[in-house]
């Protein structure tokens, strides 16, 4: 079996305008690579199924709302429900993705990592976070707790979350017209301790990411398994 594939950055990798995991659809965009830091307009997780788990997550003008998506698997169309966490502004204490991947008939996680190793610190920033969750969880104290005006049971297409000069958008959720689709929209969102399973992350606008690790390993090492990174 190879040794894992653990891409190194350091001051070498000055400016790059992406890296690309395309297995997993992982993307890094117009990142800018230092010895500690990485700054990158976009963190894309999508494709597949893929384990999250954070110390803390604290977002502005929060919206969760479930929604259906659409993913091709094998030229197959599949529609599922999910729940899709929408935040204008978010700060991360300790991040942790991974997705269970077989390559060449063996199995690989990809698993990409950060946070300055303190609790309480939040040291990732960034705006226009959206994950579809099937399934989260706080296991922190006090868990998931929203603040400020709390509305609940309001329609998921309805919610306010995102702003485009100066005004709302238009249901930012992306969700389905007509009634049953259960909304929360919500001034602050605060989640700490958190598990989950994610069908698609994306994090934007993102100012600093320190600690960004990016590996290949030999197995199933979902983030779910590993203590709450900080």
């Amino acid at each position: 079996m190879t040794a894992p594939v653990r891409p190194r950055y350091g001051t070498r990798w000055k400016r790059a305008l992406c890296v690309l995991v395309p297995a997993v659809g992982l993307t890094v965009g117009a990142a800018t690579f230092t010895a500690q830091d990485v700054m990158a307009s976009a963190v894309v997780f999508q494709d597949k199924p893929s384990s999250i788990a954070t110390g803390g997550l604290i977002g502005d003008k929060a919206g969760i709302g479930v929604v259906q998506t659409k993913r091709s698997v094998g030229g197959d169309v599949t529609t599922s429900d999910v729940i899709r966490v929408s935040l204008a502004s978010m700060r991360i204490d300790g991040l942790c993705i991974s997705q269970q991947q077989d390559i060449a008939g063996l199995t690989y996680t990809v698993r990409v990592t950060a946070g300055d190793g303190k609790a309480g610190t939040y040291e990732t920033t960034g705006s226009n976070a959206t994950l579809d969750m099937t399934e989260i969880r706080g296991d922190g104290d006090p868990g998931i707790n929203l603040d400020g005006l709390v509305e609940l049971g309001v329609s998921a297409e309805s919610l306010t979350t995102t702003e485009s000069s100066g005004k709302p958008d238009p249901n930012p959720l992306d969700a389905p017209s007509g009634t049953g689709w259960f909304g929360i929209d919500a001034d602050v969102g605060s989640f700490s301790d958190v598990r989950g399973t994610t069908h698609g992350l994306r994090l934007e606008s993102l100012a600093k990411i320190p600690g960004f690790t990016l590996s290949v390993e030999p197995g199933d090492k979902p983030c779910s398994s590993d203590p709450i990174p900080h």
